[in-house]
């Protein structure tokens, strides 16, 4: 992706929305598998601690319409001049995602997330956080007729916790990259997944 690209898709996209604010208390974002965090490395590049943004764009109709691109914004005024590759510490700049759902969250809610779903599933072997909690904000199934009811959630797993917010991740399962926009003097502008529909 190049910021010719990024201007392409947000000039294609049939509509973009915001879905919530994100709290980053630590500054270090992480984007990943939200059921596989564990694994998972905050990005290279930081930001100032404080509460910013996730909006999702969407490409192509009805039944064919995905999520493209998912966007933490880091300051809106900040006019994109630049895209690259945004590796995680120590790693690629991409993950992989394994439940059909994607997320930003801050650090601290993946180390806490990881050790919450680890106390759920050792408390409850047999079941499924997904479907058990947040299957209902994503879906509904009544009547004999599936009904669709978003495609992201924030979630807030814990009150003493910073919230995560998940969304679908374009086709699904598969590799998908992290980007970063930096404006003309190199401030940051914003972090990106590209689900590369």
């Amino acid at each position: 992706m190049d910021i010719d690209a990024l201007a392409e898709i947000r000039r294609m996209v049939r509509r973009w929305r915001e879905v919530a604010m994100l709290n980053v208390p630590t500054g270090r974002v992480v984007a990943c598998d939200p059921f596989f965090t564990g694994a998972a490395k905050a990005l290279s590049s930081t930001c100032k601690p404080g509460s910013y943004p996730v909006r999702l764009f969407r490409s192509g109709s009805g039944a064919n319409s995905r999520i493209s691109v998912a966007e933490l914004v880091i300051d809106p005024d900040v006019e994109p001049k630049s895209v690259a590759p945004c590796p995680a510490e120590g790693g690629e700049a991409g993950f992989a995602v394994e439940s059909g759902l994607a997320a930003f969250m801050d650090e601290t809610a993946r180390y806490d997330f990881s050790d919450f779903l680890a106390s759920y599933y050792a408390k409850n072997p047999q079941k499924n956080y997904y479907v058990d909690r947040l299957d209902r904000y994503f879906s509904s199934y009544a009547g004999g007729e599936f009904r669709k009811i978003s495609d992201a959630i924030s979630h807030k797993f814990s009150p003493e916790s910073p919230n995560i917010i998940m969304f679908q991740s374009g086709r699904g399962d598969g590799m998908y990259r992290t980007w970063v926009t930096r404006g003309a003097q190199g401030e940051l502008a914003s972090y990106l997944i590209d689900f590369t529909v």
